[in-house]
């Protein structure tokens, strides 16, 4: 990557800040946009305005070499994620903030696939979202593809890698719902979908859409079988010893023979590509993060 390349992160959050922090290491000059002043972790510029509001972002310079697009709504709703993602790239992208032949990279969700039968996806296979989210981003991936730069879509699986993480949570406070075992899961780990990113930005001429996911997708009855095993070993509790019990009378092959949900998505664009998964796999990913929370 050449030295101080000027990169925009547009939107600023979990992955956002990483990547900041990553990417000042790689010698990039980094400005964030954001709805708050933030400093620390490699931004070396805040820039405060709102995507949404195109007369916000009047003291925004020009011609970054990179753009990375990845805001967060406020709301889980559609007007919400229409506004973020869709009208807000659009209005980024009417400010030319990026130079002629720069990069954009539009961190979209592997929910633009709307397959439900177990079967295996890549980024050739139809994109045909069942939800509003897969809609809305999808919408905004062809806004990203059609602006005439170097641009790359990634589509990242479930998002997972801090100490408070939800199924986590959910398992020691005994809320979690144990239907639809058969469901196929996907997901990759913060530190591999920043590192994912950064490798991205550092090839020349990067594809137009890559799936950040890790190597295995898993059952949902596997991984939920698995934590409930490593946290009633860390911290023991009547609710997980009932799931545990629970757990005693099935086996993967058995969830497999059920009508199977969900989608099984393959990451072998992103290793071709060179990039290497420091996690793997759900046991490799959540193995550091239950060491923390026993530390």
């Amino acid at each position: 990557m050449a030295e101080r390349q000027r990169v925009l992160l547009a939107g600023c959050g979990r992955l956002g800040r990483r990547l900041a922090k990553q990417l000042a290491q790689a010698g990039c000059h980094i400005t964030a946009l954001t709805r708050h002043e933030i400093t620390g972790n490699g931004i070396h510029q805040s820039v405060v305005g709102d995507l949404t509001l195109a007369n916000s972002m009047t003291a925004l310079n020009h011609n970054f070499d990179v753009v990375v697009y990845s805001p967060t709504p406020d709301k889980r709703e559609a007007e919400a994620y229409q506004q973020t993602f869709y009208h807000g790239l659009k209005n980024l992208l009417e400010r030319d903030t990026l130079r002629a032949n720069g990069k954009l990279i539009f961190v979209s969700s592997t929910a633009v696939y709307g397959q439900d039968d177990g079967s295996w996806i890549d980024e050739s296979s139809r994109t045909l979202p069942i939800a509003f989210n897969g809609q809305i981003l999808l919408e905004s991936e062809q806004l990203a593809l059609a602006a005439g730069f170097r641009t790359t879509v990634v589509r990242l699986a479930g998002l997972y890698g801090n100490t408070d993480n939800y199924l986590i949570r959910q398992l020691t406070n005994g809320t979690l719902s144990t239907s639809n075992l058969q469901h196929w899961t996907n997901r990759i780990h913060l530190q591999d979908a920043t590192g994912l990113v950064t490798h991205l930005l550092m090839q020349t001429e990067p594809p137009a859409i890559v799936n950040g996911v890790d190597d295995q997708p898993a059952l949902r009855f596997e991984v939920i079988a698995w934590l409930t095993d490593q946290l009633q070993r860390l911290s023991p509790s009547a609710e997980l010893k009932h799931l545990q019990t629970k757990f005693e009378n099935l086996n993967p092959s058995q969830c497999e023979e059920i009508q199977q949900s969900g989608k099984r998505i393959s990451n072998q664009r992103s290793r071709a590509l060179g990039y290497l998964y420091k996690y793997p796999d759900f046991r490799s990913g959540y193995a550091g993060i239950l060491s923390s929370i026993n530390n």
